[in-house]
């Protein structure tokens, strides 16, 4: 795997097996976690009035999705439950 730096600063990894990058390079890979997995999920649970979420993470990569998840939670979202369960492949 190649480490590839994104427009946000953070990095990413580029898959020879998948061909492709884990995050958006143009978008950012932190920037992309938590416009386009954690906010709309929390949005979306903050309307329906939900007290409790179970959230199962395919593939934890480098964390991003799961710490932006976590962050937003402690810091605006401590009235919603968070469940994660995470399962990565390894070779």
């Amino acid at each position: 795997m190649k480490l590839v730096k994104t427009s946000d600063g953070s990095y990413t990894f580029f898959s020879p097996e998948y061909d492709e990058c884990f995050h958006s390079v143009k978008g950012g890979a932190i920037l992309e976690s938590f416009f386009k997995f954690s906010l709309p999920l929390f949005k979306d649970l903050k309307e329906k009035k939900k007290k409790e979420i179970f959230v199962l993470d395919i593939g934890f990569g480098l964390g991003y999705n799961i710490l932006s998840l976590i962050y937003l939670h402690t810091k605006f979202f401590k009235d919603i439950k968070l469940n994660i369960i995470s399962i990565e492949k390894n070779k």
